[in-house]
């Protein structure tokens, strides 16, 4: 017997269009979710690099202050802003790393009402206008 051929009797062979693109699309979501969750994680990586970095010169600082002690003129009252290129306030105060901009410290005198008390804040800035790390601590006059 020879099969019949019309149409009830043909087989699919393949693929239809609707199938690859369908496939197709599915492959493109899941592509770019994954370059995004990528791109993303590098991102938080370089941020958190940088983060890190202004956080170990911010500590620098704080130990240098309390280090030159609560008399010295690097704890005066007052805002001070430091540049990379800037002029330190004696020749052992930790330098500026060159990626930020400026960084400020403000101190208080009386801090909380209490005399003998200062309060430092710290500012980093990667670019002017913008803080990028931000620490407060105290410092105090022993007796």
């Amino acid at each position: 017997m020879i099969p019949r051929s019309g149409p009830g009797s043909r087989r699919q062979a393949g693929f239809a269009l609707a199938d690859v693109l369908t496939g197709l699309t599915l492959l493109s979501f899941v592509t770019l979710t994954l370059l995004n969750i990528y791109l993303s994680g590098i991102t938080h990586a370089r941020t958190a690099g940088v983060d890190a970095e202004a956080a170990m010169w911010v500590q620098a600082e704080t130990d240098y202050l309390r280090w030159v002690g609560y008399p010295s003129v690097c704890l005066a009252a007052g805002t001070r802003t430091i540049t990379p290129s800037s002029t330190p306030c004696t020749s052992v105060e930790p330098a500026l790393p060159a990626e930020f901009a400026q960084a400020t410290i403000q101190v208080e005198d009386s801090a909380l009402g209490r005399p003998g008390l200062k309060r430092m804040t710290f500012q980093v800035y990667r670019v002017p206008g913008a803080v990028l790390y931000e620490a407060a601590t105290y410092v105090t006059r022993l007796q």
